[in-house]
């Protein structure tokens, strides 16, 4: 048969300190259980949020440089390149840099490539 574990309880406030006490170390180690998840939770919701802010702040950063380099050449070439011209210019290179163009003198060829043949396009 199992065992039994009978407590002689004197009278009602020894029994309603015993289960306020039983009561406490059930809530203590509740507690402690959801301190650690709320760590691992918090450690994990770090790494994602800096996934998602780096890879925003590289997009952002991606087209306020196509953006700020565009009215650069605009501004440099005026005169001399017409705006389609320019334009085709910056998507030549900006193409190229989201590929890495010197990483390979392959793509480098390409990026060039596509460059010429947007300045050709925008005459």
């Amino acid at each position: 048969m199992g065992a039994t574990c009978t407590i002689a309880v004197t009278d009602w406030a020894t029994a309603i300190t015993i289960i306020l006490t039983a009561l406490a170390v059930l809530l203590t180690a509740v507690a402690i259980m959801v301190g650690v998840v709320a760590i691992w939770g918090f450690a994990s919701l770090k790494d994602e949020a800096k996934k998602i802010a780096t890879q925003a702040a590289t997009d952002e950063a991606h087209k306020t440089a196509v953006q700020v380099a565009t009215e650069a050449v605009r501004a440099a070439t005026r005169g001399v390149w017409s705006d389609a011209q320019a334009t085709a210019m910056i998507e030549g290179q900006a193409e190229g840099l989201e590929h890495g163009p010197f990483a390979h003198p392959e793509r480098e060829q390409r990026t060039k490539a596509t460059t010429d043949k947007n300045l050709r396009q925008g005459q």
